[in-house]
């Protein structure tokens, strides 16, 4: 498939997958392939689309509702509402599955240093949103955000994204 038909099949199918992960969580096998294993021309039009896509929700990664899900589900007043319980689980999940996405990103700089030209535009927005989102709201919130920073100076201090690493500075 030609990187333009790939482009054209994927990126507006994004927000659909991503929703679908909450349903089926091996989805996110298949961009575990893509960005790790299939070679690196498609590994940088997937990484390319997927952290586009992933800096536009980002404010979505740090939705958390783990406590709520329980609470909420084991709940047997009046006031229960079952769709705000699925609501806050599935806000949930998606928060955890873009944070995988994100690492997945993250990670696929290691085995494909050319995707380093793909992530450098979004550098400072990232780490900047990482930043603040971090401090503010709920702290249960903040671990995400937290760990994908982490993950993220992992990868460019780790000695080959000398560019990158030249922009933090």
């Amino acid at each position: 498939l030609e990187s333009f038909n790939f482009r054209r099949v994927l990126a507006p199918n994004l927000e659909f997958i991503a929703h679908e992960m909450e349903k089926e969580t091996s989805i996110i096998a298949i961009f575990k392939h893509l960005l790790l294993s299939s070679g690196k021309a498609v590994s940088y039009e997937v990484c390319d689309l997927l952290i586009s896509f992933l800096v536009e929700h980002i404010d979505e990664v740090g939705v958390h509702g783990d406590e709520d899900c329980e609470s909420q589900a084991n709940s047997t007043t009046e006031g229960y509402n079952p769709s705000h319980s699925s609501l806050t689980c599935s806000s949930s999940k998606r928060a955890h599955h873009l944070f995988l996405l994100f690492c997945l990103d993250f990670s696929s700089l290691n085995k494909f240093p050319k995707n380093e030209i793909v992530l450098r535009p979004h550098l400072q927005k990232l780490i900047s949103e990482c930043f603040r989102r971090s401090t503010e709201g709920p702290l249960s919130g903040s671990g995400h955000y937290m760990n994908m920073l982490r993950s993220l100076f992992r990868v460019i201090t780790g000695g080959k994204f000398e560019e990158s690493y030249k922009e933090l500075l």
